[in-house]
């Protein structure tokens, strides 16, 4: 059931969209689907937070934690 929630919020949510309406700063990062910018969750000064458009919700921080 938490796995359903989780694939329907996917479709409803995009991640991009959403970090861009609470002001998230990004930049494309090479490939076309890929934007970077700072944590939303912690205090950086380094970019390092990547969403991926071409997966419908998908993170990667310089941590190492991946959501997708």
């Amino acid at each position: 059931m938490m796995h359903e929630n989780l694939e329907h919020l996917k479709q409803q949510l995009p991640l991009l969209d959403y970090l861009q309406s609470r002001q998230w700063s990004a930049r494309r990062a090479g490939r076309e689907p890929e934007f970077v910018g700072l944590c939303p969750l912690h205090r950086e000064t380094k970019r390092s937070f990547y969403v991926n458009t071409g997966n419908i919700c998908s993170i990667a921080t310089a941590a190492g934690a991946a959501v997708t």
